[in-house]
Formats: structure tokens, sequence, C-alpha cells
């Protein structure tokens, strides 16, 4: 769970991880998204067909606009290239392992067509569980690059984990603050992490 230091958020407000990964991962380039550092959520526009009809996206769009880079930060999509090269290292790491000749049709494929989403189609296809595995593969590295952009953001974020109070170790960390950390405070290259 990621929470703003309080002052800059209102009272460690929890920012909604799943919406932030689901724009990272939003593939049809129609919506804009903004995190609100103020609320924690996700602030979602669909860019489709915005006209005077829709007073309330352009009012919000103005106000997303006023506020950018204060209150609001946009959220980059992830590049059909970093997605190409997950997926080609999710075939040579895992699937080759298991299933070579599978791995090898789909590194084939995916060659020369950096959108693979022809070949993710075809692996949903199939019932061996591969389309499942890709896509926590997927979810694993689009929450290390939401870590990464988060941590590049001019706002102090905490990342707190989540400890059972039945747990004796989880209470002594607790206890010791070792369950809570500035991601701020992290060295971060500037390239490790999705650009705006």
């Amino acid at each position: 769970m990621f929470k703003f230091q309080n002052g800059v958020a209102i009272n460690g407000v929890a920012i909604d991880e799943d919406a932030v990964i689901h724009a990272m991962n939003d593939r049809e380039g129609d919506h804009l998204y903004h995190l609100d550092v103020e609320s924690g959520h996700v602030e979602e526009i669909c860019t489709l067909g915005l006209s005077d009809h829709d007073q309330d996206a352009e009012k919000r769009l103005r106000d997303i606009r006023m506020e950018k880079n204060k209150r609001y930060f946009k959220i980059p999509s992830m590049p059909e290239v970093v997605r190409h090269s997950w997926f080609r290292t999710f075939l040579a790491d895992c699937v080759r392992y298991e299933d070579p000749e599978l791995a090898e049709r789909y590194l084939k494929d995916s060659e020369d067509d950096l959108d693979i989403h022809i070949c993710e189609m075809n692996l949903a296809g199939g019932d061996d569980g591969w389309y499942e595995a890709w896509n926590e593969y997927l979810d694993t590295g689009l929450f290390s690059e939401m870590k990464a952009w988060l941590s590049s953001l001019p706002v102090k974020i905490t990342e707190e984990m989540e400890l059972f109070d039945d747990c004796d170790v989880c209470q002594k960390m607790k206890e010791a603050g070792m369950h809570k950390r500035f991601l701020n405070d992290e060295p971060t290259r500037a390239d490790q992490h999705i650009r705006v």
C-alpha cells in the first residue's frame, strides 16, 4: 500500500494502486489518466467525442490542466516496445522450460512484430494457463514501473506493508518502524521507469 506523507495528502490517503496500474496498462489511447495527490484517486477522462455535450468532462479536464504537476500528475502509459520486450522475456524465461515448442513458436511470431496483441490473443485461446501466467508476469512488471514512477513525483510517498495483528514478527516490525519507508528516498534512474 502506498500513502502520501501527511501534509501533502489529506491524512495519508492511500493511492489507488489498481487504478494506476490500469492506467499504465491501457493500450487504447482514448483516455487521459491523472493521479490526484490530494485524494489518491485516478482521474480518468475519455477523450473520444469530447465536446460541448460533456460539460462535466470538459470542466474536469480544465481543472486538471490548471493543477497539473501540483495536484494532478499525468500517469504514463507503458510503451508497446516495453510490453514486447517483457513478453519475449516471459517466453524465454518462463514458458521455454515447460513448453519449449510453444515458446519458440511465439518467440518467432513476435520477432519482428512490435504489436504482440495477436500473440497474446492466441495465448489466451489455450487452456494451458500461460495467458494467466503472462498476466501475472505483466502485473509484476507494471507494479515495479508504478513504484518507480511514484518515486519520481515531487511529493513524499510512503510505502507501507500491510501487517497481520496476530503475527508476532509483524508486530515487532511495526514497533521498530520497519513496515513503512519513503519511496522517494530510494535512488532511481530516470531511465528505469516509464516517462510521461
